[in-house]
């Protein structure tokens, strides 16, 4: 079988278990007075995602879910300062071949052991590298690009990067491989997958990333539900008075809102009116 059929036959699982995980979850959440649109990108600066989440959320299954608990107190793992990062800097800035690199060598150790592996080959993983290479080079020289806009340029198509199926490719569907993020209780956006990309694009130093979001805290959830409830019916309010009233009701919230009213997921709700 063909590289080219493996991935589109990948490619069309992974579409369906979205597009049915999506169904589901958006009914589950229909009454939320905040919309979860699991097809909404939002723009965040990259220096504002500055840790792993420890919520175990799957990047498909859970798109659009709200969760409570303590999964995002317990979020201790920095991208920066993390071997990846580590090994990315040595690699890109001081030369460094990919086999001199922490990132590397204990992916090869994971492969010659009995540990569960993410590359079953040497072979598989030098693949991966080269991959990130020109991931690399294309942000580095044309900027970060959205999912969709890689598949128009025909720069897409390796196995689990968002690539097209057989005959079942919407946009909505096709962006299930942005950078995804789960928010908080205080609105820090945890990073839930994409952590080569993530560490690409803050060594590069752009200012803004799209993401998508999988997993809301309850908490999160309940002031983007309030601030609906305030703005719903007000249509004809001065942009200005809904931002002056969305955040005195932030500043009534329980917990320090991380970027405060700019916070892109409160700005979502003004620009794009999730409020049902």
């Amino acid at each position: 079988m063909s590289r080219a059929v493996i991935d589109r036959t990948w490619n069309t699982f992974e579409i369906i278990l979205f597009e049915a995980s999506v169904l589901y979850n958006t009914w589950n959440y229909r009454n939320e007075r905040a919309s979860v649109d699991p097809s909404l990108i939002i723009e965040f600066d990259p220096d504002e995602i500055k840790k792993l989440s420890s919520g175990r959320f799957h990047w498909i299954t859970a798109t659009g879910t709200i969760k409570s608990g303590d999964w995002d107190l317990n979020s201790e793992i920095f991208i920066e300062g993390h071997n990846r990062w580590i090994s990315f800097r040595r690699h890109y800035y001081n030369g460094r071949p990919w086999s001199q690199t922490t990132f590397y060598n204990n992916n090869v150790e994971k492969i010659n052991s009995n540990e569960t592996a993410k590359f079953e080959t040497v072979e598989a993983l030098n693949r991966k590298c080269s991959e990130i290479d020109n991931i690399f080079k294309q942000i580095e020289e044309e900027g970060y690009k959205r999912q969709i806009e890689l598949i128009e340029d025909g720069e897409t198509g390796y196995i689990g990067d968002g690539g097209l199926g057989f005959g079942l490719n919407t946009h909505k569907n096709i962006l299930r491989h942005e950078i995804s993020v789960d928010i908080a209780r205080n609105g820090e956006p945890l990073l839930n997958e994409g952590r080569h990309r993530i560490t690409i694009v803050k060594l590069i130093g752009l200012s803004t990333v799209p993401v998508r979001v999988v997993t809301r805290h309850s908490e999160w959830q309940s002031l983007r539900n309030r601030i609906c409830q305030e703005i719903a019916h007000r249509d004809n309010t001065d942009r200005n008075e809904m931002e002056r009233i969305v955040g005195g009701i932030i500043d009534e919230y329980n917990y320090d809102v991380v970027l405060g009213i700019e916070h892109p997921d409160i700005q979502a709700l003004l620009e794009h009116k999730l409020c049902d």
